[in-house]
């Protein structure tokens, strides 16, 4: 499935807002839906791709920039962003 949507240029909803903030000195992620009045505290792995899913990068584009700053295995990555984004998909806090 992955090679069939790296094209694709996922995009948060317009209900969607983000605010970092420090905890225990690592970086956390609040996204905050204000169409279900819902907040989501997020790690840093998943905020960085619901931050990046603003509709201007593709996920080809994501995963490279995932990749520079994160070590992690590119199989793992990929891994991990097609479900985290399933899940903000299932959410509608993302469209892709």
């Amino acid at each position: 499935m992955w090679e069939s949507i790296l094209n694709k240029k996922p995009n948060k909803t317009k209900s969607v807002q983000i605010r970092k903030k420090m905890e225990d000195e690592e970086e956390k992620f609040l996204v905050f839906d204000f169409s279900n009045a819902v907040l989501y505290v997020l790690n840093n792995v998943a905020g960085r791709i619901t931050e990046l899913s603003n509709g201007e990068r593709d996920l080809k584009t994501i995963l490279e920039i995932l990749k520079n700053e994160y070590d992690v295995p590119e199989n793992v990555l990929i891994s991990d962003i097609e479900k985290f984004l399933n899940e903000l998909v299932e959410k509608k806090l993302v469209e892709i």
